[in-house]
């Protein structure tokens, strides 16, 4: 019965639908357009120019002292796209691409996705308001080239955090640059190996105000208040590729911060020092007969051209030392650490470091010591 009232219909639809077309014939004088219907959405805020596309490819091989192999591999490759939306809307996304589980271990050194609106007409001329994932604005950190070194980072010792998704606003006026920042914070904890959610989570908040006299001088103040993870001091604890401290995600601390920085760049060589005071609450653990623990540290950099291998090639050589103590650890930690860079005008750097525990240079080390606590690590970064 199917297949009849197939042959049945077919015919008969055919008919139907040649009629219809030949009294529906174009026109192509008056062509039967109906008018676009205003939509209450926009399609666009306005026009998107000045796109980029982009990319990173950032390898690390790290080894320990006394390892025949690494101890670390980490491969990150990066895809980004920038573009200009209107007069006021600037966006970057930075498409993280993990090619291996350890890549997740310098996750806070990328995968940065902003919304930027600057000159809004509510807003004095020279502000700016950023939303999105970002790193802050803290300290030494604000003038170097941290996300892309091997060093070890003082904002990420002191604060536990340097990356997260938060709201910044910036505003400059003559010699003066001003920074705030809010960050969504810690949103779980880690217990039995399982994520929970963080009820107690609050937004920290860190400020900066930087001068600027002139081009090759920077005096920078910042400061930060807010709950964040816990991190544990150790000069056996390897983390990122570098000696000092690890995070440890299943208790957070309240913690207030308050850093002073200065560089100075010369033909020579740049300088660079931080001093970072402050204080801890819930370091119970640490100090049972005290509600708070005093934070401090300090570190200083020295960066040196050496010589140009081309006009293109250059090579520089980058020495720094810092040191910390927050109650989490007896005594002050200490870190040397050195590294000897190539850089290329066509994005690409090469770079070999290593970093020491200050317990290396001493006579008498620590019963818990049993081996000298030595990191190197081997970069290779390209960015296009």
């Amino acid at each position: 019965m199917k297949n009849a009232s197939f042959f049945v219909f077919s015919p008969l639809f055919f008919i139907v639908a040649q009629q219809a077309l030949i009294a529906q014939e174009l026109n192509f004088d008056e062509p039967a357009v109906t008018q676009k219907k205003d939509s209450l959405v926009p399609s666009s805020v306005g026009p998107v120019s000045n796109i980029q596309l982009g990319g990173a490819v950032d390898w690390r091989l790290a080894f320990q002292n006394g390892e025949k192999k690494p101890f670390a591999f980490l491969h990150v490759n990066e895809f980004v796209v920038s573009a200009n939306v209107g007069d006021h809307i600037a966006i970057s996304a930075e498409q993280l691409l993990l090619t291996s589980e350890m890549g997740s271990v310098v996750g806070q050194d990328h995968g940065f996705v902003t919304v930027q609106l600057v000159q809004l007409p509510f807003l004095p001329n020279g502000t700016s308001l950023k939303l999105g994932r970002f790193r802050g604005k803290f300290g030494s950190d604000a003038q170097t080239d941290s996300p892309a070194n091997v060093f070890p980072s003082a904002a990420l010792r002191s604060n536990g955090f340097v990356t997260d998704v938060g709201i910044h606003l910036d505003y400059a006026v003559g010699l003066f640059e001003f920074n705030v920042e809010t960050f969504n914070g810690p949103d779980y904890m880690v217990n039995n190996n399982q994520k929970d959610a963080f009820a107690g989570k609050n937004w920290p908040v860190q400020a900066r105000v930087l001068y600027q006299p002139f081009s090759s001088f920077k005096l920078g103040l910042s400061g930060f208040r807010g709950e964040t993870w816990d991190n544990q001091l150790s000069p056996m604890t390897l983390d990122m590729g570098s000696l000092g401290s690890s995070l440890n995600q299943s208790r957070t601390i309240d913690r207030m911060r308050l850093a002073a920085d200065a560089s100075i760049k010369t033909p020579y060589a740049d300088f660079l020092v931080e001093g970072i005071w402050g204080q801890d609450k819930g370091r119970l653990s640490q100090a049972p007969d005290k509600k708070q623990t005093l934070a401090r540290g300090g570190l200083i950099r020295t960066d040196i051209p050496l010589f140009k291998i081309s006009n293109e090639t250059r090579t520089k050589l980058s020495v720094q030392y810092d040191t910390w103590k927050d109650g989490s650890f007896d005594g002050n930690l200490g870190f040397l650490s050195s590294a000897f860079s190539v850089s290329n005008d066509d994005g690409w750097t090469v770079r070999l470091g290593g970093t020491a525990s200050d317990v290396v240079f001493k006579k008498k080390k620590p019963s818990y010591v049993d081996k000298n606590p030595i990191s190197v690590t081997s970069q290779l970064l390209v960015t296009f």
